[in-house]
């Protein structure tokens, strides 16, 4: 039997066997929400190679808009073929799949199952393309079993082997549905309805996972069935069980060697659900507790960001300062203060340390410019852009720090020019409704301006909040405008039309407006990203009070602040 086809036939089967039905009627979900949460990560301790833990590169900060790490996989990288030894995937037959007794399929399951390498994502052994293979060629067989024997004995030993596996290999799935979706329809899927079959598949996993946990009540196997039902948890947007999961395992489990990464995970989870308070405190309690262990650099960086994001921006910027010393000294591999003690961090924790080190510059500046002080922002990222720009004169910079220095430099460039003066007039002449804002005559008002694309749901929940905080603080001062960039400068009345649809779909009363100018020159006034957002807040005095790139849901905190701290300030 042809191995490529035998792969494609099998992972063909599974897609049959649990992709949902797509209806015509799928109702539009939150999409800011559920996009910001599947990019956020910050970290989670996803232990998905088995008895090895995957920690997943931390994502941009709030102020920073970078490709987001998308959940793991397992094809990884292959190894040179002189490391792989002979290897042949299994072929099982469709009889077997379908007239096997429960006595055969269970240890044809579990020896599939013990093929697989121990690190998936260095399988030695095998060809990625062979790997795909023996997993969908497990999961098939797995999925024929459970279907065929619901109350079979040997389910508490299979379920938490398939859980693991249909835990790792939900990116292939989702493309494989998706693709299978595009062959049929002739279009890849909508963001509704790829959030409905992502909702319906760790529903099946997490009822899995249930099943398997009340199987094992005890053990080292429940033990590892809870934490991949935090993991499972967390990617299906169930984060109070997240939650509830990574708290038993620790409780339960106190002495487990997985507890730093079980204690990273609950902590990434409360960040994830906004609970701040609780992310800040799981951080202190990790760096009390696992002071020298490898994850130590996230930590820091996950802290800094619940404080921000928790609206503690005076913490946050203490925080950083005390920081950035200890992590360039970690990075550097020089020793530093832990406890009473010094200490030196592996190799293996130096480039998180740099990653981290890296950031803390642009976000000590940006902390400066947020709380006013725009003399220390701007030596703050100047200081920062020359220690990227050496880095990068030195071939020594890695594609995140890469990211930060194109960002400190546009934002450093923005607090020389742009921010702390007047604000500039702009001539835009299409407005919803002929509703216009003009922030220059709104002087003695405070003027929140978002420039941003429409039809772009990362920015739909911080629209909604802006919306909240027109109503709730007209009265005062405040003024809000949205400025849309449009795709293309052809067929504006079209362009129109959609944007009134959002608005109307958002339930949005204040001015919005659309940069029908070619070369785009309102947005280059006000130093706004074309195709991203850019957020610019204007004091009562006429000057620009705050500027920010990509302002997101996990802003909601720090535009309530700062909108009330101006309010307060006299004409």
């Amino acid at each position: 039997m042809n191995h490529r086809k035998g792969t494609s036939t099998m992972r063909t089967r599974i897609v049959q066997m649990k992709a949902p039905q797509m209806t015509a009627q799928i109702q539009q979900t939150d999409q800011s929400r559920i996009l910001g949460s599947l990019r956020i990560f910050g970290l989670l301790c996803a232990l998905f190679s088995f008895g090895q833990a995957l920690i997943l590169t931390s994502c941009a900060t709030a102020q920073v808009v970078e490709p987001t790490p998308a959940p793991p996989k397992v094809n990884v990288p292959a190894p040179e073929e002189s490391e792989r030894g002979p290897f042949e995937v299994p072929q099982v037959s469709d009889e077997f799949i379908q007239t096997a007794s429960e006595a055969d399929m269970v240890p044809k399951i579990l020896a599939l199952h013990k093929m697989l390498p121990e690190d998936l994502r260095k399988p030695a052994t095998m060809t990625i393309e062979q790997l795909h293979g023996l997993v969908d060629t497990t999961l098939a067989l797995s999925d024929s079993y459970l279907k065929r024997f619901p109350s079979g004995e040997g389910r508490k030993t299979v379920l938490p082997a398939v859980c693991k596996l249909w835990v790792i290999n939900n990116t292939r799935y989702f493309v494989a549905v998706n693709d299978r979706y595009k062959s049929q329809n002739g279009t890849t899927m909508q963001m509704p309805q790829m959030m409905q079959v992502r909702a319906q598949y760790w529903d099946m996993v997490l009822t899995l996972i249930d099943e398997a946990i009340h199987l094992n009540p005890e053990g080292r196997v429940h033990e590892e069935l809870l934490t991949l039902q935090g993991q499972a948890s967390w990617f299906g947007q169930r984060f109070d069980k997240a939650i509830e999961s990574y708290k038993e395992v620790l409780a339960k489990y106190p002495n487990s060697p997985k507890n730093s990464e079980n204690l990273l995970a609950l902590l990434n989870s409360y960040l994830t659900s906004r609970n701040y308070d609780m992310a800040v405190r799981i951080a202190d309690r990790f760096l009390r507790e696992y002071p020298r262990d490898l994850l130590v650099p996230h930590v820091y960086q996950l802290k800094a960001k619940a404080l921000l994001e928790g609206g503690r921006a005076q913490e946050a910027l203490v925080w950083w300062l005390q920081s950035a010393g200890f992590l360039a000294d970690a990075a550097a591999g020089r020793p530093v203060i832990v406890g009473d003690e010094t200490y030196i961090f592996p190799s293996v924790a130096r480039q998180s340390f740099r990653r981290y080190s890296d950031e803390s510059g642009f976000m000590i500046g940006f902390l400066h410019g947020y709380l006013g002080d725009f003399e220390a922002a701007r030596l703050a990222f100047a200081d920062a852009l020359e220690k990227l720009m050496d880095l990068q004169a030195k071939n020594a910079i890695d594609p995140r720090s890469q990211v930060f220095l194109g960002r400190t430099d546009k934002v450093h460039n923005a607090y020389l020019t742009f921010v702390g003066n007047p604000t500039p007039s702009y001539d835009i002449t299409t407005w919803l409704d002929d509703l216009p804002i003009d922030p220059v005559a709104e002087n003695g008002n405070v003027v929140v301006l978002i420039f941003a694309p429409y039809e772009n749901a990362r920015y739909d929940e911080f629209l909604t909040i802006s919306q909240k905080l027109y109503v709730d603080h007209w009265h005062e001062g405040l003024r809000v405008g949205w400025i849309s960039d449009p795709k293309g400068f052809s067929d504006l009345p079209s362009q129109i039309g959609r944007l009134s649809a959002q608005r109307n779909r958002l339930e949005l009363t204040f001015p919005i407006g659309l940069e029908s100018e070619k070369g785009w020159p309102n947005y280059k006034k006000y130093q706004a990203s074309v195709g991203g957002g850019t957020l610019v807040v204007v004091g009562r005095d006429g000057k620009v009070a705050w500027y920010k790139m990509d302002p997101t849901y996990r802003d909601e905190n720090l535009i309530k602040n700062m909108v009330r701290r101006l309010l307060d300030q006299a004409p």
